[in-house]
């Protein structure tokens, strides 16, 4: 990953476009990305609870079909292509982790009743160490293949759209304080030296420290165009005057040199 334009003011405001190569692309979409549309961890934790009930069926003499076609279909299962806004957030999440020292422990798939549902409050919800300091991570996340340049992409600056969701997380603290319950919630039977929950005690004491302010906003634009600055630069501006400078933001355009079209046949192989 390049960054090709960046605007640092601080290490927690900030601006970057980040370039993908080809190469880079296919690991990331065939590897963590994939991963993290399949709920990977939970998946093998599932498959191994029913290789167990065939282990125990089939030693009392009980039918195995079932469990085996169960077992075959989550092995084999590709990543459902009606899903697409949930590929932009696997690829921000990656690039977050790899390149700005984001964390994220909890994937939402698990939370998910309806398999279609989308979730409320944020798309990312996770964490960001910056200068040694841990703090909550809210962000949303767009993908556009507009092209309209000078101007940002209309998922930028619509109604509704990033830059009206981003302004929303940093004035709506019952939302923020929704998210940090969801959290809480995830890391309460967790023991005391686990990552997630020292990652999330930290977290809170700098929010509170910073009288419910101490957080990073961040927006991350995926886009399968050439880079260029104007796609994030005005935006930021705009916002760096509605979120003030005790609380993080930072703005990502993350280009990738694959058309979007060809994404899904890329992560299923």
């Amino acid at each position: 990953m390049n960054i090709v334009y960046q605007l640092l003011e601080n290490s927690s405001r900030n601006y970057q476009g980040v370039l993908l190569d080809e190469h880079r692309t296919n690991v990331c979409f065939k590897g963590p990305v994939r991963k993290s549309l399949q709920d990977y961890e939970e998946q093998q934790a599932i498959l191994e609870d029913l290789r167990e009930v065939v282990e125990s069926l089939s030693t009392t003499g009980f039918d195995t079909t079932l469990a085996l076609t169960d077992i075959l279909s989550i092995e084999t299962a590709e990543v459902d292509e009606k899903r697409t806004w949930r590929i932009g957030e696997a690829i921000a999440e990656v690039v977050l982790a790899e390149k700005f020292d984001a964390r994220f422990y909890w994937n939402e798939l698990r939370d998910a009743r309806n398999p279609k549902g989308n979730k409320t409050g944020a798309d990312l919800v996770g964490f960001v160490e910056i200068d040694k300091q841990v703090f909550f991570l809210f962000g949303e996340v767009k993908t556009s293949s507009q092209d309209i340049r000078p101007n940002p992409p209309n998922v930028m600056t619509g109604k509704g759209e990033m830059m009206d969701q981003m302004r929303g997380i940093y004035t709506d603290e019952y939302k923020r304080d929704i998210l940090i319950r969801y959290l809480a919630s995830k890391t309460r039977n967790l023991s005391d030296s686990d990552s997630f929950k020292i990652d999330y005690k930290n977290a809170t004491v700098q929010y509170y420290r910073k009288k419910k302010k101490g957080f990073s906003v961040v927006g991350v634009l995926v886009r399968d165009v050439d880079p260029l600055e104007s796609d994030i630069n005005s935006c930021y501006h705009k916002l760096k005057a509605d979120i003030l400078d005790h609380t993080g933001l930072q703005l990502i355009a993350c280009y990738i040199p694959i058309n979007k079209d060809d994404w899904y046949s890329i992560i299923n192989n």
